[in-house]
């Protein structure tokens, strides 16, 4: 039995703890089926993962990479918690979250005493997204979303979960999604466009809120077909000179509308073998989408496939580009996260494989599967603008690599057992800024000076993790 839903769009003022209703309206959306394939462990033992012998793998001779990077400084969190994917402001201060807490750390590794640290009690708090004008936004696991000033002061915070607003104005069968009891946790940073935040939560469901200063204004609520979330996946803003938002379940991608309408929806892998989105979302200069698909096989995936989803479509179905997908010449493994070379080539960071580049039509270029051991990475790789590529691993590790495949520097994070790792951050001044449970690490290197100037150098774009294509670094 399948069963039709409907995008909700309200809105409401918070303010002094108060919702108030401003609008609602709804739109029939595609039918939702009332099963799928289990949702695979994608942070599971990788022992399992098969490493071909016939594929490329980078050179082993040659001139070693001539960038040197070394350990900087540590910074230690007194809170314990899932580690957040770091953000570097226009002060080259970062910003982590770990536990209830939030934490800005100055230039030199120690704790900013301007910033009071940002507490919410009893919650667990995501990854944060900075705006251009230094506001901070932080969901959590409570399913709210939070607004932290340039001074570290809470601004605002949505009393109710958004799952819950949207319950209030859900109709028919969305009605039943949106109030479903449990939390609606917010993991990943919200993607930001001109003071509205794009949030997605574990409904999942894709939402629209506005800053307005001292309060939050929601406006609508967007629901896939597909009910089963897609770990570790953000929203991201894409789609050119009119731009589009969108977001990943575990077998559909979504563009939808600043205003709350469907551009287009991907909803092939609902049909067929077993197949799912094995990691987020990257975006091309032209505002497409690419994406890696597999078929669930234990904690890996066999048959993987690279999508790229124009950015437009004539009917709401979303067009693959022509020469995708592709095939990636990887017997069985899970890509933790991919980002986009100013040459348009990608790089992918795999479980088993390490990392992977392929040329811009998806070709295998070369593999870097580790030096004394496995690499097995856990986030999106992150580019530096003098080519290198930087990626955590399991169980604690840090690992740099040239731009041809070499080893750069490898570190190990003291201590015992795995350590939850994020995508790395890098100051203009080239230090590469690496969130280890509850540790900030630094490591100065002597010729990475930034991000790599391309369409999506690292986990949501940017230092600031806006997920917005059409902001610089």
């Amino acid at each position: 039995m399948k069963r039709r839903v409907r995008s909700v769009t309200a809105g409401f003022l918070w303010r002094s703890g108060v919702a108030l209703s401003l609008v609602a309206c709804s739109e029939s959306l595609p039918e939702v089926p009332d099963t799928g394939p289990p949702i695979p462990d994608l942070f599971g033992p990788t022992e399992d993962v098969v490493i071909p012998d016939d594929t490329p793998v980078a050179p082993d001779s040659g001139p070693p990479p001539t960038n040197q990077c070394s350990e900087a400084w540590t910074y230690t969190m007194p809170e314990s918690g899932t580690a957040s994917h770091p953000i570097v402001d226009d002060e080259n201060r970062a910003v982590i979250a770990a536990g209830d807490t939030l934490r800005r750390v100055l230039a030199n590794g120690t704790n900013d005493p301007a910033c009071t640290p940002f507490r919410q009690p009893g919650d667990e708090l995501g990854t944060p997204a900075l705006s251009a004008t230094g506001t901070l936004y932080v969901g959590g696991r409570s399913g709210r979303m939070f607004a932290v000033s340039r001074q570290c002061a809470g601004t605002w915070a949505s009393p109710p979960v958004l799952r819950e607003l949207a319950c209030a104005s859900a109709q028919g069968e969305a009605k039943v999604r949106f109030c479903t009891a449990g939390e609606g946790a917010i993991r990943e940073a919200p993607a930001l466009l001109d003071g509205a935040l794009f949030v997605v939560d574990a409904t999942p469901a894709l939402y629209r809120l506005n800053d307005v200063g001292a309060q939050a204004e929601f406006v609508w609520s967007h629901l896939s077909v597909d009910n089963q979330p897609l770990a570790g996946s953000a929203p991201v803003i894409a789609g050119g000179d009119v731009p589009f938002v969108a977001f990943a379940t575990l077998q559909t991608v979504v563009a939808v509308d600043t205003t709350g309408g469907r551009r287009w929806s991907f909803e092939e892998l609902l049909a067929g073998e077993p197949r799912v989105l094995t990691g987020p979302l990257a975006v091309t200069k032209e505002g497409d989408l690419l994406l890696v698909t597999g078929r669930p096989n234990g904690d890996a995936f066999d048959d993987l496939l690279l999508y790229r989803l124009r950015a437009t479509s004539p009917d709401k179905k979303a067009r693959v580009a022509p020469g995708f997908p592709k095939a990636i010449p990887i017997v069985s493994d899970a890509v933790r996260g991919m980002a986009v070379a100013p040459d348009e080539s990608i790089v992918l960071a795999m479980a088993g494989n390490g990392v992977v580049r392929l040329d811009p039509s998806g070709a295998l270029l070369w593999k870097f599967i580790g030096d004394a051991e496995s690499l097995r990475a856990t986030s999106v790789p992150t580019l530096g603008d003098d080519g290198s590529i930087f990626v955590t691993a399991e169980p604690r590790f840090v690992y740099g690599v040239s731009g041809d495949g070499r080893l750069v520097f490898r570190y190990e994070s003291p201590g015992e057992g795995v350590k939850t790792t994020t995508s790395p951050a890098i100051r203009p001044d080239g230090t590469v800024l690496v969130h280890f449970g509850s540790e900030l690490k630094a490591y100065a290197c002597t010729e990475t000076s930034g991000l790599a100037t391309s369409s999506w150098p690292r986990y949501q774009r940017n230092n600031r993790n806006t997920g917005n294509l059409g902001e610089p670094e």
